[in-house]
């Protein structure tokens, strides 16, 4: 009979359709809805949805970068909250804060990259997820990524 649950149990496990192991291909976030907004200079808001693979027990953090024309712009540590009604949508909102860059009102096309990691548990312990994305993002107000040259 021992054997008989062992042999269950390593079955049950073997089997499952959740995630696999750190690392493996199904093991991506997927990042939606990616937006920037700089209402005034010196300040702006990072804002973007993760789908996740399946529906997460708990998310513990985010670790994340975020590159602007090809260079970084800001990085951090962070909270992502369920969405409403949808259990494998995550949401995250970052104020961002710069000073010596100058600040452009004009609307403008932008080329971001975010990119990192979220660590959250199916149940099974914790499992990091990775994310990496490049979009052309419409901001209505910039930081000055270049010199008055360049």
């Amino acid at each position: 009979m021992r054997t008989l649950v062992a042999l269950a149990l390593v079955l049950g496990v073997s089997c499952r359709s959740g995630p696999m192991v750190a690392g493996s291909a199904d093991q991506a976030a997927e990042i939606i809805g990616l937006a920037l907004d700089f209402p005034e200079p010196g300040q702006g808001e990072l804002r973007f949805s993760a789908r996740l693979p399946a529906a997460p027990t708990a998310v513990t953090h985010v670790s994340w970068e975020l590159w602007l024309k090809g260079r970084p712009f800001a990085s951090g540590l962070g909270q992502l909250a369920p969405s409403t009604g949808e259990p494998r949508l995550l949401t995250f909102t970052q104020g961002l804060r710069y000073g010596a860059l100058g600040y452009d009102p004009r609307p403008r096309r932008l080329d971001a990259r975010l990119k990192g990691s979220l660590t959250t548990s199916f149940g099974r312990g914790e499992v990091t997820l990775d994310f990496d994305v490049t979009r052309k993002l419409e901001v209505r107000a910039s930081p000055m990524l270049e010199s008055p040259e360049g």
